[in-house]
């Protein structure tokens, strides 16, 4: 299959084995998330990104606003 695909045996695996287990980048964003969901659903889905940030930014979490704007936009969360 790799040969007609064109693709190295050693490439195969080692993108099998990269997509197994999460990169630490990809852990932090998923936990960012799932804090972001549960701010914003405590507070019966009102508060946007600016106010969403401030919570997270209380809670001792390092982030830039417009990465939390971003999260939720892209993970469909928002006040409607």
């Amino acid at each position: 299959m790799c040969r007609v695909l064109g693709v190295a045996r050693g490439g195969y695996y080692a993108w099998r084995d990269a997509s197994a287990t999460p990169s630490p980048r990809r852990k932090r964003r998923e936990e960012i998330v799932a804090k972001i969901r549960e701010i914003h659903e405590a507070s019966d889905a009102t508060c946007g990104s600016p106010r969403v940030h401030d919570e997270l930014v209380r809670r001792g979490v390092k982030i830039n606003r417009k990465t939390v704007e971003r999260y939720m936009e892209q993970h469909d969360i928002s006040r409607f």
